[in-house]
């Protein structure tokens, strides 16, 4: 016996882990899976459906060990840190309001 599993907004963004607003902005994509109107008010989505939705997004992505891979960094943290001072004290003197000589 083949049952279908419907999911409501509220458990289908738990599933997902997004919040109501996010899912409702994947709806929109044409790619996800269609409603269905349980009432005129009342939608769900067929689990199966959502579950291949899913396996086609996460075949799409980069391997973790991809991700993984160490960026290339260029110049000491001495001098990142020293940049970093200088730019943020530049900022500082150039925000500072300037005396008005004479009257």
């Amino acid at each position: 016996m083949n049952t279908k599993s419907i999911l409501r907004a509220k458990h289908l963004a738990a599933r997902l882990d997004v919040s109501k607003s996010k899912l409702y902005g994947l709806v929109k994509q044409e790619d996800f899976p269609p409603r269905i109107y349980l009432t005129p008010t009342c939608v769900g989505w067929d689990s199966a459906l959502v579950d291949a939705w899913v396996e086609s997004k996460t075949a799409s992505k980069p391997t973790a060990q991809a991700e993984s891979q160490p960026t290339q960094v260029s110049g000491s943290v001495e001098t990142i840190n020293r940049k970093k001072h200088a730019s943020t004290k530049a900022s500082k003197t150039a925000s500072k309001p300037t005396e008005q000589v004479g009257g």
